[in-house]
């Protein structure tokens, strides 16, 4: 199997991460691009950010969430969605977030999400498997994700990541493997008023023969439920 994302690193990309991870050089292969793929994913995310929200178009809006989306031709279709969070802060969201064993339990989308592996740079491999979707047109699919998670700054949290394969996981008999081409995560704390902004963008590749139009009508409204769903554990 070919990686879902040929993102190889740049010869600076790779000096840094032999200054930031030990015996970088020295790891497996499969190690390396576990570290290297959500480093790689941080800077094409902040390269999106800069350019600001050009590109960008509203695709939906109710109460809590306003989401956009975006064709990026190196990556695919981007949708993001934004929201506040009530009576929180970005610590007590990650906490919410990374609570693996209860989090199918509160989200709609999820049947169970695992941690596979931990890894330097605050790096986790997870296994992620979905709900069936467009009433069953689009079986549960599996992701198997690194993702980054950068806490330097208390108020700010942000979260990187993409797809990646992992020998050591194999699929179950009848699960299809999709990909994220793109994650990002950003928790920002209000203190002035007890919330948190929540935004994220992904681009997923659910894998299979369907109709562009239903991909990203199921994609835009999954990413709404899931910020729904956040939302409703701080109310």
């Amino acid at each position: 199997m070919q990686r879902p994302n040929d993102w190889s690193i740049t010869d600076k990309e790779k000096e840094e991460l032999e200054q930031l991870v030990e015996g970088f050089s020295s790891l497996p292969d499969e190690e390396r691009v576990a570290i290297s793929t959500p480093y790689r994913a941080k800077r094409i995310a902040n390269e999106l950010i800069a350019v600001g929200e050009d590109g960008w178009t509203q695709s939906s809006h109710d109460k809590n969430c306003t989401l956009h989306s975006r064709q990026v031709d190196s990556i695919g279709k981007l949708f993001r969605v934004t929201t506040t969070l009530t009576n929180t802060n970005a610590e007590k969201v990650l906490a919410l977030l990374q609570d693996f064993q209860n989090f199918p339990k509160w989200n709609s989308n999820v049947h169970e999400i695992k941690l596979i592996k931990k890894m330097p740079l605050n790096v986790s491999i997870q296994c992620m498997t979905s709900k069936p979707k467009a009433a069953g047109m689009i079986s549960s699919r599996e992701f198997i994700t690194a993702i980054m998670t950068d806490k330097e700054q208390e108020d700010n949290i942000y979260q990187y990541g993409a797809s990646i394969n992992w020998s050591d996981h194999e699929s179950e008999k009848g699960k299809v493997r999709g990909f994220q081409r793109i994650f990002y995560l950003h928790l920002q704390t209000n203190k002035e008023n007890n919330s948190c902004k929540f935004t994220q963008f992904i681009c997923t590749e659910p894998n299979g023969s369907f109709p562009q139009k239903l991909v990203d009508s199921t994609i835009g409204s999954s990413v709404i439920q899931n910020a729904n769903n956040i939302q409703s554990q701080f109310k």
